[in-house]
C-alpha cells in the first residue's frame, strides 16, 4: 500500500478513556481513531484538545447525531445542519479530516415497504445540494470536510453508488465536501469495487473498512485483493477506518486485520485469555495463544484448558 493509516471506531476499542483507547490502538500497530459523532461529542471540546496536544491521533468522525441532511422534513433538516456543522468544529478541533454522513439512514427505501420515496428525487437532491452547501462552506473555514457516504439500496432512497455520491459533489462544487466509500454498502452497490474506486478517485478523500457481513476485513467474502490494489494504483493517501462489527477480541481481530490490509506488523500483539483491558503478551518471532507463547504458531486451542485445536487468523509475525 501507498499508505497504511488504519483507524479503528471508538466505540470498539477498550478502555474508559481516549487515553485508554489510544494506548491499545498503539499496542495493535493501528495509527488513529474514528470517533462516534453522538451530541455527546459535542460536549468533548475540550477533551479532544488535550487528547490532540498528548499525542492522540484522531482521523475523522461518524455522525451519529439522529438527523440527517436529507430529511424530508425541513425543521428536521434544519437541525442536521446545525448538528453536523458543530460536529465538523469539534473534529476539526481534533485534528481529523472530517465527519462522515449519509444522505439519510432508516428513513425511506425503495426496495421496502411501502416502496415510495417521501418527496420526488428532484426535490430530494435540491434539498441535499443546498444543505451540503451550507455545511461544505463552515467545514472549508475550519479545514475540514463534509464525507458524503452513499449507502446501500435498503437503507437510503437517493444515493446508493459511489457514482451517485460524487454526482452531488460535483454540483455543490466546494473545498469543504468529499467523498467516503465504505466497503460494505459498494460490496452490495457496485458491480466491481475497483473500477467504482477508479471512476470515483477525484473525489475519493476517506475510506471504511467492512467485509460483506459488516465484520472486519477477512471475516467475509470481499475480494480484497482488488480494493487494496486499486488504492495501491490510485496512490491513495487517506485513512481507512474501520466501520464494522468485531468477530472476537478486539485485541485478537485488530491485531490480525492490521496485516490482512498491508503494512507494518505491530511491535506486541495482545491475545488476553479473557476479555478485558489486562492482557498479556509475547513479543519479537513469538505470540501468546492462551497464556502460551510459541514461536510462530498459527493454531489455537479453544480454551486455555486446551481442549479442541482450531485453526486461527492470526498472522502478526
Amino acid at each position: 500500500m501507498t499508505t497504511t493509516r488504519l483507524a479503528a471506531a471508538e466505540k470498539s476499542l477498550p478502555g474508559e478513556t481516549l487515553a485508554d483507547k489510544w494506548a491499545f490502538v498503539q499496542q495493535v500497530g493501528l495509527d488513529g481513531i474514528e470517533l462516534a459523532g453522538t451530541r455527546a461529542l459535542l460536549g468533548r471540546a475540550d477533551e479532544l484538545a488535550r487528547a490532540r496536544d498528548a499525542g492522540v491521533v484522531v482521523s475523522s468522525a461518524v455522525a451519529g447525531t439522529g438527523t440527517f441532511l436529507g430529511d424530508p422534513d425541513p425543521e428536521r433538516r434544519r437541525a442536521a445542519i446545525d448538528d453536523l456543522k458543530g460536529l465538523l468544529t469539534i473534529v476539526g478541533l481534533a485534528g481529523g479530516v472530517g465527519v462522515v454522513a449519509p444522505h439519510s439512514f432508516g428513513i425511506a427505501s425503495l426496495r421496502m415497504p411501502p416502496f415510495t420515496a417521501p418527496v420526488p428525487r428532484e426535490v430530494a437532491r435540491t434539498n441535499l445540494v443546498e444543505a451540503l452547501r451550507e455545511v461544505a462552506e463552515h467545514a472549508a473555514e475550519r479545514h475540514v470536510m463534509v464525507l458524503l457516504e452513499p449507502l446501500n439500496r435498503y437503507e437510503d432512497w437517493l444515493l446508493n453508488t459511489l457514482d451517485d455520491a460524487a454526482s452531488a459533489i460535483d454540483e455543490v462544487d466546494s473545498p469543504g465536501v468529499g467523498l467516503v466509500a465504505d466497503t460494505f454498502h459498494m460490496s452490495i452497490e457496485e458491480a466491481s469495487l475497483g473500477e467504482a474506486l477508479r471512476r470515483n478517485a477525484r473525489h475519493l478523500v476517506h475510506l471504511q473498512l467492512a467485509d460483506s457481513n459488516r465484520l472486519e476485513p477477512g471475516a467475509g467474502h470481499l475480494d480484497w485483493r482488488e480494493v487494496l490494489t486499486t488504492l495501491d494504483d490510485l496512490g491513495y493517501d487517506g485513512w481507512l477506518a474501520m466501520e464494522c462489527r468485531l468477530s472476537d477480541d478486539p485485541a485478537r481481530v485488530l491485531c490480525s486485520m492490521r496485516l490482512t490490509v498491508g503494512g507494518r506488523a505491530p511491535s506486541t500483539c495482545w491475545w488476553p485469555r479473557s476479555p478485558g483491558w489486562s492482557p498479556s503478551w509475547c513479543s519479537g518471532s513469538s505470540r501468546r495463544c492462551h497464556g502460551e507463547c510459541r514461536p510462530n504458531w498459527s493454531t489455537c486451542r479453544t480454551s486455555s484448558t486446551g481442549a479442541g485445536p482450531r485453526t486461527t487468523p492470526a498472522r502478526c509475525a
